[in-house]
C-alpha cells in the first residue's frame, strides 16, 4: 500500500489544496508577464509613431513651406471620418513636433475622446500635457500628467510624467508638493532618466 493510500483524508485535501495554491500563483506569475510584455510592445508602438510623426513632419519642411497636409482636423466638433487612431496620433504628434501646441491640444484630446482605452493612449495623454505645459496652462497640464501617474497598468511614461509634476509644482509655489512627488518618483524609479534629469535641472528638490 503506498504512503498515500495510509494519508488521512484531512492531509490529502490539505496536499491538494497546497498544489492547487502553487498552480494559481503560478499561473499569476505567467499572467503579469504576460501583461507587462503586451504593455512593451504597445509603448514601442507608441514610439514608433512618434518617430514617424517627427519623420513626416521634416519630410514636410524639406519638401514645401506649407504646413503638411492633416490627416484629419482636429477642431471641434468635427468628425475624423475614417482616420485611424494611429494617424491621428501622428497629426497631433505632428503638432506639438511643430509647436503648434493649441492645434496639438486638440487633436490629443479628440484622440482620448474617441479612443480612451487604444494602446496610444497613455502617450497621447502625456504629449496632451506636455502641449499644455508649452503653453504654460500648468493647472491642465499637472491634471494629465496626475491622470497618467496613477493609470492601472502603469505606463512606461509615469517616471516622465512625475518629473514634470514636480516641475510645475515647483513653478506653481507649490514647494512641499513638488518636493513629495520628487522624493516618490526617486525612491521608486531611482534609475530612470526621468529621476537622473530631475537631479540635475533640480538640485532643490534632491533628497537628503
Amino acid at each position: 500500500m503506498s504512503a498515500c493510500a495510509t494519508l488521512p483524508p484531512s492531509a490529502r485535501q490539505q496536499g491538494l489544496e497546497d498544489r492547487v495554491a502553487l498552480l494559481e500563483k503560478k499561473l499569476q506569475e505567467i499572467s503579469a508577464q504576460v501583461e507587462k510584455n503586451r504593455a512593451g510592445v504597445q509603448d514601442q508602438e507608441a514610439r514608433i509613431n512618434e518617430q514617424r510623426a517627427l519623420l513626416d513632419h521634416q519630410i514636410a519642411e524639406k519638401v514645401t513651406s506649407e504646413p503638411p497636409k492633416p490627416v484629419f482636423d482636429p477642431s471641434p466638433g468635427l468628425r475624423t471620418g475614417s482616420a485611424t487612431p494611429a494617424a491621428i496620433y501622428r497629426e497631433a504628434f505632428g503638432n506639438y513636433a511643430s509647436g503648434r501646441f493649441q492645434q496639438a491640444v486638440r487633436g490629443f484630446q479628440a484622440f482620448l475622446e474617441r479612443y480612451p482605452d487604444n494602446s496610444y493612449a497613455p502617450n497621447a495623454r502625456f504629449w496632451l500635457g506636455e502641449s499644455h505645459y508649452a503653453l504654460e496652462e500648468f493647472p491642465q497640464a499637472l491634471k494629465e500628467f496626475d491622470f497618467l501617474a496613477g493609470m492601472q497598468p502603469p505606463s512606461e511614461k509615469v517616471p516622465e510624467s512625475l518629473a514634470r509634476m514636480a516641475t510645475i509644482l515647483n513653478r506653481m509655489q507649490d514647494h512641499a508638493r513638488a518636493r513629495e512627488t520628487a522624493e516618490f518618483l526617486l525612491k521608486t524609479y531611482p534609475e530612470s532618466a526621468a529621476a537622473q534629469t530631475l537631479r540635475q535641472s533640480m538640485p532643490e528638490l534632491r533628497t537628503p
